[in-house]
């Protein structure tokens, strides 16, 4: 294996990803990847209707892509996976189709995703191990799921493409009629025939590909969609994964969660000691709202303080009882640490969580930067227009930003950068 990706803290829900003795006849895992510019919360919120349909202790692990330079923006630094040398559709031929990775941030990062696999193989068989991802994301997945030494229960990809090391891989096999190295995962694409970041003709060929190589591939299209989900993707993508993971599936999903989401679980931090001493005041009810306030904002303590992560409904815990409030923290905070393991939400400080809430500042601002390059652009074009230029702020033009997260056409939002 060649160096890892240094990836962003994953967000992890659901169960512990393994039985209680630890033994193989572990509960489903389910590893997703966002897409580029997206965190892990963007596709959390998208599938939580799902999440909260089944009555089983699946594990949802969201990771985080590293920060990386992006030749595309002048080289700033986002979330993603590897680096867009254009702001165009990616389409069979393209500059960013035919990529061939030199500096190694692709490769880095399908490293990284490859060791979260073999470190969960530990304690869950791999047939009980599914992997998906969106876009960028979904790439990366597909890298992965040809890679990973044995058969995956399944390998979403959601308005993808196979990368050049992908399509090398199963070239060979066609070439060969053997596929040496490449495991008989069961394939899911689904895109957009209307997608305008990344053309369709990518996973029509990367669909093709895969029935090239005898792999088990599903493939289906979605007229009008553009780079999004839609409610009746995501119910191909519950069905695969019910089918894969032998698990009924739900009659019945409600995407629009537009109502709900006000009560999605958000991924918090709260001070150990105030929590501790606030669950001894409750006993003799001796807190109101304005401790339950003070708690889940940890912006004034000390640096050194210590925090514990927690994934509450906030608004909801505010129109509670104080002590139900603080009861439903505390066994969050139990809860987050039982099913956390060696790569889930572990306790930080005050001065750890700054850096976390201003990186994610800063990458909101990145996006806000970019919808300033969009506006300069169509004034520089009016300025253009009317006869008015300064060559010396002339800059060469900007397309439009290429983003790629969870849409809020299904009701649950544009999640943050």
């Amino acid at each position: 294996m060649g160096s890892k990706a240094e990836l962003g803290k994953p967000l992890i829900l659901g169960g512990s990803g393994q039985s209680q003795s630890g033994s193989p006849d572990a509960s489903p895992v389910v590893l997703w990847l966002h897409g580029f510019g997206d965190s892990p919360g963007g596709w959390a919120t998208a599938l939580q209707p799902f999440r909260t349909s089944i009555d089983a202790d699946w594990r949802w692990i969201h990771l985080c892509a590293p920060l990386l330079p992006q030749p595309c923006f002048a080289n700033r630094k986002l979330r993603a996976w590897g680096q867009f040398k254009t702001q165009e559709r990616i389409r069979v031929g393209s500059v960013d189709y035919a990529d061939e990775d030199i500096v190694g941030a692709y490769a880095s990062s399908v490293e990284a995703v490859l060791s979260e696999l073999q470190k969960l193989q530990e304690s869950v068989p791999a047939n009980r191990l599914l992997i998906g991802g969106f876009s960028q994301g979904a790439a990366v997945a597909l890298e992965c799921a040809l890679r990973h030494p044995h058969a995956l229960a399944g390998c979403i990809v959601l308005s993808g493409w196979a990368r050049p090391p992908a399509r090398d891989l199963l070239a060979s096999c066609k070439l060969t009629d053997q596929c040496q190295g490449v495991t008989k995962t069961p394939f899911l694409l689904c895109h957009g025939e209307s997608d305008d970041m990344v053309d369709i003709g990518c996973a029509e060929a990367a669909a093709e590909m895969l029935r090239d190589a005898n792999l088990p591939v599903q493939f289906h299209k979605y007229p009008g969609l553009k780079h999004e989900p839609c409610p009746d993707l995501l119910n191909v993508v519950v069905e695969f994964m019910c089918r894969n993971l032998d698990h009924p599936i739900p009659s019945v999903i409600s995407w629009d969660n537009e109502s709900e989401s006000a009560s999605e679980e958000t991924l918090m931090y709260v001070s150990k000691i105030q929590l501790e001493t606030l669950q001894r005041q409750a006993t003799a009810g001796c807190i109101d709202k304005s401790s339950i306030e003070e708690l889940l904002d940890p912006s004034t303590l000390a640096d050194t303080e210590v925090l514990v992560p927690i994934l509450v409904q906030p608004k909801e815990l505010l129109s509670t009882p104080p002590s139900t409030a603080i009861k439903a923290i505390a066994e969050s905070a139990k809860g987050t640490r039982e099913t956390s393991g060696s790569t889930g939400l572990a306790e930080i400080t005050v001065q750890e969580w700054r850096r976390l809430r201003d990186d994610s500042i800063g990458e909101q601002g990145e996006e806000e930067a970019l919808s300033n390059d969009e506006e300069t652009e169509g004034e520089s074009a009016e300025n253009e227009a009317g006869g008015e230029s300064d060559e010396s702020e002339q800059e060469p033009p900007q397309k439009r930003p290429r983003v790629e997260a969870a849409s809020s056409s299904t009701g649950a939002g544009q999640p943050d950068r």
